[in-house]
């Protein structure tokens, strides 16, 4: 983003790298079309006030339903570590169990990010419910 606009970038692939030939011709054409309408919708009269008003509302998420125990937390421990491979490149392939008396979305949230780095304000209640 600079200068209050976006721009987009749009990567993809076709499957098994197959290309019909007569449709090269008229890729370009798709292709800066929908660039056209993407960057339009994006960058639409009124959207940053909308941007500046969605910085002041709150997302209100749950969690539900342990069939198969608590939600896990990265760790930087091995031991006793739940190993996920799918995780390691991006530093995260362990994992430990949540472990509470009482299950609190609010704090496992805190945990969870907190554990990634971010220093995000996370509340259990809102308008007092």
């Amino acid at each position: 983003q600079s200068q209050n606009i976006f721009h987009c970038v749009c990567i993809f692939s076709t499957p098994e790298d197959k290309w019909y030939d007569w449709f090269s011709p008229f890729f370009f054409l798709v292709m800066e079309e929908a660039y056209r309408v993407v960057r339009g919708y994006l960058n639409r009269p009124g959207i940053q006030e909308l941007r500046q008003a969605d910085e002041r509302f709150y997302i209100t998420l749950a969690l539900r339903n342990f069939n198969r125990g608590p939600p896990l937390l990265p760790s930087d421990e091995h031991d006793e570590s739940v190993i996920i491979q799918d995780g390691h490149d991006r530093g995260l392939s362990c994992w430990i169990p949540f472990e509470q008396k009482k299950f609190c979305f609010a704090e496992y949230l805190r945990q969870f990010l907190d554990r990634l780095g971010h220093q995000v304000p996370i509340y259990d209640t809102l308008d007092g419910k």
